[in-house]
Formats: C-alpha cells, structure tokens, sequence
C-alpha cells in the first residue's frame, strides 16, 4: 500500500502535543503526516500551505493558521499511517530553496 505524504507546519501550541506522543526532547515545527487515503485540497487557495492544527483522541486536525478561507479538516486515527517529526525535512527543503 503506497501512503500519501504530508509536510505541515505546526501551529503554536500544537507542537507540544505532537512532542509528547513522539516522545522528544524538544517541539517539532513541522510534522510529517502519511495517510492510507489521499486528503482533499478543496478549499486551499493556490500557494497555501497546509497546518498541523491541534491533536486529538479522534485525530489530527489539518488547515491553515495563516490563510483563513481553507477549512480545517479531521484526519481521522484510521486513516493514519504514520506522524513523525519533519522539522529537519522542512529545513532541508528550505535550504535547496
């Protein structure tokens, strides 16, 4: 089964959640997110990044913290494949520019 990819920016706060279920020292500033099924971008503005949100017993919530339009959308627990930190992948991506 091939997963579908996700970098997200974590919004502030949320973080920490995502810290204490990965067990790590520090808080991650974005994570990777893979899904068993594609999520819908219907909503996202060209150019608009998606968001960790918040984190709970359901899921993980995904949007924008910083476009306003995107709807915020429930990943559900079943559909996850995996959550790891991606703050090192985001900064290598930043980095080839």
């Amino acid at each position: 089964m091939a997963e579908n990819l996700y970098l997200l920016e974590c919004k502030k706060g949320v973080g920490g959640e995502f810290s204490k279920r990965l067990q790590m020292d520090g808080e991650p500033t974005f994570i990777r997110l893979a899904t068993a099924q594609p999520l819908s971008n219907y909503g996202f503005p060209a150019g608009a990044d998606g968001w960790a949100l918040g984190v709970s017993s359901d899921g993980v919530i995904v949007g924008s913290d910083v476009v306003a339009e995107v709807p915020h959308m429930l990943v559900p627990w079943q559909n996850i494949v995996y959550v790891a930190d991606g703050t090192a992948l985001a900064k290598a991506q930043d980095a080839k520019g």
